[in-house]
């Protein structure tokens, strides 16, 4: 059985990934994740780059074969970034 946890007075199963996401103007969140216990999730995060719109981060979280479970983050082709404290920093111009 899954672990619980509560979410605005709500109980729901915890899987092995989850997605919850703020975005302002918007009244509620992203939020989701992969139904089965095996599943996995991909994110692509997008940027304004000199006028046009480019993927700037890829976030995928994957179950493997021997239970561990791996999410990786790759800065996408063409755009810049600078280490910074556990992280990377993405900067482009609108």
């Amino acid at each position: 059985m899954p672990a619980r946890a509560k979410r605005k007075d709500k109980i729901m199963a915890v899987r092995n990934f989850w997605v919850d996401a703020h975005v302002d103007g918007r009244s509620t969140s992203l939020s989701g994740g992969p139904r089965s216990k095996d599943g996995g999730m991909s994110v692509t995060l997008k940027v304004r780059q000199d006028g046009s719109i480019a993927d700037a981060v890829h976030i995928s979280a994957i179950a493997q074969d021997d239970g561990t479970l791996r999410i990786r983050v790759a800065a996408s082709a063409g755009v810049d970034f600078e280490s910074a404290d556990q992280g990377f920093i993405l900067t482009t111009k609108r």
